[in-house]
């Protein structure tokens, strides 16, 4: 008996022809047949919204219950203590976290989406929300322009670099886009994370948000840039880290810089081999100004029953 690798099992609740990526079909007409799948109602918190047919989340969010839902307990805490907070959530999709941060606070929101196709959906959802709203069709990272193009899969979009001078896309920095009361920052890009956090060093130190990201590694360039960035952040005054895995649950609190560095190290050998991983985990990274938010967010999730009971599909079964 052999478990199923996480990719694999994510693979088989992709319906075809989406799993066939990089098989046969050439990616424009990938794309196309992507675009023309039928919409669905999907439920994120409290909300209904509109969604492509086919998006991860209706599985995901069975054999992960929790999913996003330390975005949701972290958006309270931060707001409970900047109650004016304003919150940006860039790679905002289709407006699944805009959804579940909605359900726990009504603050301002910030909304930004570079991909064309989730933004139609987002600017459709957008009258769910009750809470102050801007929305931003942009790419984040420098703020310089690059080449390639979105490439559209699952319930997600990732940047594919090709050198070609009509593929170019301009990019916004974070500064651009926060404002003065910006508290609270979410990143969920495909790999843009450390571009647009690196980039954005300065403003970070001067304004001092929350940030929680998407950490994923896949090759020893994504281990040593994630260390770079930890490494800048803790320089600047960042102190706290709290990860949670895939599908939600709690993984560590700490205020050591090594730690997060070992979680990395982990999840990338574990990557390398055959055997069941963490896929990629969240992390919200808090100045030391913030340590009462830290204490705030580690409580709750070392309480115990802090968690409903929820009946979870096993994500690797037996093969």
């Amino acid at each position: 008996m052999i478990l199923q690798d996480v990719k694999q099992a994510i693979k088989s609740i992709i319906p075809a022809p989406l799993s066939t990526w990089g098989r046969g079909d050439t990616a424009s007409e990938q794309q196309k047949q992507f675009f023309a799948q039928k919409t669905a109602i999907l439920r994120c918190g409290n909300f209904d919204l509109l969604s492509p047919e086919s998006h991860l989340l209706f599985e995901l969010q069975k054999i992960g219950p929790y999913r996003d839902l330390c975005i949701g307990i972290s958006a309270k805490i931060i707001c409970d203590k900047y109650h004016d907070a304003t919150i940006v959530d860039i790679g905002a999709n289709i407006g699944d976290t805009a959804a579940i941060i909605a359900s726990h606070v009504a603050n301002k929101l910030i909304l930004v989406e570079g991909s064309d196709y989730y933004y139609k959906f987002l600017e459709k959802n957008l009258h769910l929300f009750p809470n102050a709203i801007v929305p931003i069709k942009a790419m984040v990272s420098d703020g310089k322009v690059i080449q390639g193009e979105l490439r559209h899969w699952g319930g997600t979009a990732y940047f594919k670099g090709i050198e070609q001078e009509e593929l170019t896309t301009p990019t916004l920095p974070l500064s651009e886009i926060a404002d003065e009361n910006t508290r609270f920052i979410k990143i969920d890009t495909d790999g843009f994370e450390c571009s647009i956090l690196n980039a954005a060093l300065p403003w970070l130190e001067q304004q001092r948000p929350a940030i929680l990201f998407e950490n994923q590694l896949r090759n020893d360039i994504d281990l040593k840039r994630f260390s770079k960035l930890y490494d800048s952040l803790s320089n600047i005054g960042y102190r706290y880290f709290v990860a949670w895995d895939d599908p939600g649950f709690h993984i560590l609190s700490t205020d050591s810089v090594d730690a997060v560095k070992d979680l990395n190290r982990y999840q990338y050998n574990i990557h390398k081999s055959n055997l069941p991983r963490i896929n990629n985990y969240d992390i919200i990274c808090l100045h030391e100004s913030d340590e009462d938010i830290y204490a705030e967010l580690t409580r709750f999730w070392r309480t115990d029953h802090a968690l409903p009971r929820q009946n979870v599909q096993p994500l690797m079964r037996a093969a």
